[in-house]
């Protein structure tokens, strides 16, 4: 396993098993990759009762070992593995969400249908599929990032594929200001273990020296910024709760957000329609490609 791999991939085996350390992994050799879909790997697991991230990561080097048995690139298959366990997240975020709203749909109609998966993606490119009170619906389950943007636009405006019938939702995980919960996380544990240290000197130090007054002044600065960053965390999860859980390290969608697609779903929220949706989503291309001028002051 390890010659497979590089370097800096096999060291995430020291690492902790969070949603940090997967979004740390190198992003190189992207546009490099085996023809093998991450989901029909994780759906395997799934099947299997199992959702181990270690276990999905086998999974893909014994699909790629079987289909192409010569010696693999060991950059190409790290930057491979470093993408799957990136998309790991979105599958088991994708999971939750369908697990999350089920019950809540069927408390209203026992018939309710809905079905994910690789099939259903590749054939009809939809997240979740659901069929409630007879009526169709498409959930689209992505992360609002700058870079996702460009693709999921092209996405609705049917650029990369007409849309099936029904009636589509997207669901926006509007994830990038959690992103800097990670390093704020780590700053303030940083901080105390600082502070620990800073106190135990200062059990050494003895009274109204310098020594002691300087630790008591790196105290003190150390514990402000501590405090600073324990606010910014504070704040960050206040902006997201109505949208976004953070669970050691993963994003899922929270449970107001859910409850809010579902509410749409019952109440039989009227949708806009598509020609609209795909006016707006088209118009910055058509702007791009007309004679313009603008003024910025």
């Amino acid at each position: 396993m390890q010659k497979l791999l590089k370097a800096e991939f096999v060291a995430l085996a020291n690492k902790p098993m969070i949603g940090w350390s997967f979004e740390d992994l190198p992003r190189t050799q992207e546009g490099a990759t085996y023809k093998i879909r991450f989901s029909d790997a994780y759906d395997c697991i799934v099947k299997q009762k199992e959702s181990d991230p270690m276990l999905y990561m086998l999974e893909l080097i014994k699909r790629v070992l079987l289909k192409y048995p010569t010696k693999p690139d060991s950059q190409k298959m790290s930057g491979y593995l470093a993408r799957a366990l990136r998309s790991f997240t979105s599958f088991i975020r994708e999971s939750t969400f369908e697990h999350e709203i089920r019950p809540i749909l069927k408390e209203v109609d026992k018939k309710t249908v809905i079905t994910s998966g690789p099939d259903i993606d590749a054939k009809d490119h939809t997240d979740i599929h659901v069929v409630f009170r007879k009526c169709t619906y498409r959930l689209w389950i992505y992360q609002y990032s700058n870079n996702g943007i460009p693709h999921d636009m092209e996405r609705v405006a049917g650029l990369r594929g007409v849309l099936p019938p029904g009636r589509h939702i997207l669901c926006p995980l509007k994830s990038e200001p959690a992103r800097h919960l990670g390093k704020i996380k780590n700053q303030i544990l940083k901080n105390q273990q600082r502070n620990i240290k800073l106190n135990q000197g200062l059990t050494r130090a003895k009274n109204g020296t310098k020594k002691r007054q300087r630790l008591l002044e790196q105290l003190q600065k150390n514990e402000n910024a501590t405090q600073l960053k324990t606010r910014e965390q504070t704040d960050i999860k206040e902006s997201i709760k109505d949208n976004l859980e953070e669970v050691c390290g993963f994003f899922f969608y929270s449970g107001p957000f859910i409850r809010s697609v579902a509410s749409a779903i019952i109440l039989n929220t009227k949708p806009m329609p598509y020609e609209e949706v795909r006016r707006i989503m088209v118009a910055p291309r058509e702007l791009l490609g007309l004679l313009t001028s603008f003024e910025v002051s």
